[in-house]
């Protein structure tokens, strides 16, 4: 880009030479446009000086920008160049690989501070809770391990076992699901022939199923045996037979708890 030429200024407009003073003020005022342009030229000039001052600065010392996207600039280890790198982590989400480490925060911060190994190791014990504590108070497993079977209403010192998966259906006609725990569905394959399906899989098929059932409207009318046949992972097959002639029959109640 050319330099601007700078334009040159009329001789001023003088009240003491009454003779040329109208003549030279029109001049005066019919310069100020293209000063104006002169002055929006060399601003534009400059502006692209700058930029090729920068850019020569520059040259060979950028490596070249295609597929770098998202990437950081920084100087190599030499300190010879400029290089792009991913391994600088950014303010929102980041990903750490290695061992990453951080300020160990003082003893019973109670802070948004990264808490690390040291400070945890630090805090690993915890005061025990008195019974029936309810409040904010860290629970020890020394705590936990008297409060649930408390809240439970379980004295002694057997352990305890949680049921894996629940349901209380009617058998009868369509298949109806009541409650349920842990089973998305029942599949009906035949009077009195049923197969639970879990929402979440079991461990192995070496769990605990009972099964229960009866009708409400007719008790004591005969006895209903209720039975489970086929065991896997993500279901299990269940049944309910009259215990005096084994003829399977839909049910109205259906309880079925597996335990593991």
């Amino acid at each position: 880009m050319a330099k601007p030429t700078k334009p040159t200024a009329p001789d001023p407009a003088l009240r003491s030479d009454p003779d040329t003073f109208s003549a030279r003020l029109e001049d005066n005022i019919l310069f100020w446009p293209t000063h104006l342009t002169y002055l929006d030229a060399g601003l534009d000039y400059m502006d692209t000086g700058l930029t090729d001052v920068v850019a020569t600065a520059l040259a060979g010392d950028l490596p070249a920008l295609t597929g770098e996207a998202g990437k950081f600039v920084r100087v190599n280890a030499g300190e010879t160049a400029a290089e792009f790198t991913a391994d600088v982590a950014p303010l929102a989400g980041p990903t750490f690989t290695g061992v990453p480490t951080a300020p160990t925060a003082a003893v019973d911060t109670d802070t948004t501070q990264i808490a690390t190994t040291a400070y945890v190791m630090a805090r690993k014990t915890a005061p025990t809770a008195a019974a029936a504590t309810n409040t904010t108070q860290i629970a020890t497993t020394a705590y936990t391990r008297t409060a649930i079977p408390d809240v439970l209403n379980a004295t002694g010192a057997a352990p305890m076992y949680a049921c894996r998966a629940w349901v209380n259906f009617n058998g009868n006609g369509t298949v109806a699901i009541r409650a349920s725990g842990n089973v998305s569905s029942i599949t009906d394959n035949g009077a009195g022939d049923y197969t639970v399906n879990f929402a979440t899989a079991m461990q192995d098929s070496s769990y605990c199923c009972q099964v229960t059932a009866g009708n409400a409207d007719t008790p004591g009318s005969y006895s209903a045996v209720g039975w489970s046949a086929v065991y896997a992972v993500g279901s299990v097959r269940i049944g309910v037979s009259d215990n005096n002639t084994d003829t399977k029959l839909d049910q109205e109640n259906v309880n079925v708890s597996i335990f593991r």
